[in-house]
């Protein structure tokens, strides 16, 4: 039998759907990263948000879902 928390997800935000997509895709970046073993020579990152995320990133919580998601 599935708990709950294997068919939701628990995550930071008002809006769910605003800080999951975020922080899975620079999670999966990152795992890109790693896999390629590019990581360690990267200094620095810089993320550009378009459209609806960029208008809410900071009432959502979008940019505290992006930052975790790149700590992995």
């Amino acid at each position: 039998m599935e708990s709950c928390l294997d068919i939701f997800k628990i995550v930071i935000g008002p809006s769910s759907s605003r800080t999951v997509g975020p922080m899975r895709a620079a999670c999966h970046f990152i795992s890109l990263l790693r896999e390629q073993e590019t990581l360690p020579l990267i200094r620095e990152i810089e993320i550009e948000l378009y459209g609806a995320l960029s208008l809410s990133r900071k009432c959502h919580n979008v940019d505290t879902a992006l930052y975790l998601g790149l700590l992995g």
